[in-house]
């Protein structure tokens, strides 16, 4: 997902493509995942959840704003920078390498994987740490079907993560591929 945080650098291009991106998709692409996600998740005990590559936050703290039943970990790659340490809105955010998640095995009920696993350079090492630390890993990609698709793909992933500073590596998988994955 976008973050504030990937980029702490931003010119007058970045901001206003940030900008458009949050007025023309953003918010309700995370709507739609957030509830079709948390519809997923129980509601009737208390549960944990980790997002990894979580971004903005937004997808968790939608879920935990409609099911207050559960208690989430936000994982990216970015350090948080000092002037956001002390804000409430990043205490369930911690940063981490991108591979070796710093948590106890079976540590949460619920992982999430929300458009994560084509930005990691070792995806299938991502995937096997997610399954160690949780009971039940819940994965949203992008799979390509040909030459179109893979073009369609790049350039939504550009519009939007490159202003926000986010890798794209521009490789996505086949539904063969990501079967073999799992």
């Amino acid at each position: 997902m976008s973050s504030e945080i990937s980029k702490t650098e931003k010119n007058l291009w970045d901001k206003w493509w940030i900008r458009l991106h949050q007025r023309t998709s953003h918010k309700t692409r995370v709507r739609l995942l957030a509830d079709h996600f948390g519809a997923l998740l129980p509601s009737d005990r208390p549960i944990t959840c980790l997002d990894v590559g979580c971004g903005d936050m937004k997808i968790a703290e939608l879920i935990e704003a409609d099911k207050p039943n559960t208690q989430w970990t936000c994982l990216d790659i970015y350090p948080l920078p000092e002037h956001l340490q002390a804000d409430e809105k990043w205490h369930k955010y911690q940063h981490f390498d991108g591979l070796n998640i710093p948590m106890e095995s079976n540590s949460f009920d619920y992982v999430l994987l929300c458009d994560v696993l084509h930005h990691s350079l070792r995806p299938d090492e991502l995937l096997r740490e997610c399954a160690r630390v949780g009971k039940i890993v819940i994965i949203k990609g992008h799979f390509q079907y040909g030459f179109f698709s893979n073009l369609m793909l790049k350039w939504m992933d550009r519009f939007g993560n490159q202003a926000y500073g986010v890798h794209i590596p521009g490789r996505y998988f086949s539904i063969k591929i990501f079967n073999a994955l799992c």
